[in-house]
């Protein structure tokens, strides 16, 4: 334990004195003139829950046929949008769609695929979000392929914020982070990770992960950025474990970077530190 708080020292240190909060993305896709498929079309690509591995094809012209009587806008030219208040709600699939959906193309990858960025809202309060990659996008070939799906979740939790293409076989991924996920991101394995009575819901944003894929290949860890709210003690003042883990770094008042091994430390720091113990 004396260990342990000797470490904590030096950890702490070291991530109060790395605050840069800046987080590169890529500028603009090049496109040839407005993007032409339907957002709707890219929503019959998304998988459901336990089928990301699935690959799912859209044949364009039945779907282009299917929604033509949806019209959809584009923000800017390489996004796509579509809102379920402004369409014609005669149609028998009206009541079937989604309340809103858009999708933007990040940029072209190897072998003529594309990395899309895609946002839905089925109608109740969550927004969700993917990232695809695509095969077919210039439409030429008459159909559309998910070739690899990253789902991500709903705001907070898990939502996708930002996307960038860092070579021809690989993307970055910038998602939203709880509180709860950043600590559990400690783990070797996350998704196994034990509940920490953290914050830990969709309007709970406490940082953001970077993450690396491979097209053909596993997600990797970069690292996380952690942001306490603007007034730390009153915000986190009906959760004992929050409060002193927020103690623990600083009082709140500087944003941090994590790479694997500090969110390691963290976690560490957390279980023995502030886990049931409160603010003390």
């Amino acid at each position: 334990m004396k260990k342990l708080l000797a470490c904590a020292g030096v950890f702490l240190v070291s991530l109060l004195t790395s605050c840069d909060t800046t987080i590169s993305t890529t500028s603009a896709p090049e496109t040839s003139g407005q993007v032409r498929i339907h957002p709707l079309c890219i929503d019959e690509l998304v998988p459901l829950s336990g089928s990301v591995d699935q690959s799912i094809t859209v044949d364009l012209q039945q779907c282009a046929s299917k929604y033509k009587a949806f019209s959809f806008t584009h923000p800017k030219p390489w996004q796509a949008s579509w809102e379920k208040q402004q369409s014609d709600d005669s149609s028998p699939l009206y009541e079937e769609l989604p309340a809103f959906a858009e999708y933007q193309v990040i940029g072209g990858l190897a072998s003529g695929l594309t990395l899309l960025s895609y946002k839905v809202n089925y109608g109740g309060s969550g927004t969700f979000s993917y990232a695809l990659v695509v095969e077919g996008f210039d439409g030429h070939s008459g159909k559309l392929t998910a070739y690899k799906t990253v789902i991500g979740g709903d705001r907070c939790d898990g939502g996708i914020k930002d996307a960038m293409i860092t070579s021809p076989e690989s993307f970055m991924l910038v998602k939203h982070a709880t509180l709860a996920e950043l600590v559990r991101r400690g783990e070797a394995k996350a998704d196994e990770g034990t509940e920490n009575n953290l914050p830990d819901c969709s309007t709970c944003c406490a940082g953001t992960i970077l993450e690396s894929y491979q097209v053909d290949g596993a997600k990797q860890l970069k690292q996380a950025l952690f942001y306490p709210p603007a007034d730390t003690l009153q915000a986190a003042s009906q959760n004992t474990n929050e409060r002193c883990l927020y103690l623990r770094l600083g009082k709140g008042q500087y944003s941090q970077r994590l790479n694997p091994e500090q969110l390691h430390e963290l976690q560490t720091l957390f279980h023995n530190l502030c886990e049931g113990k409160g603010s003390d």
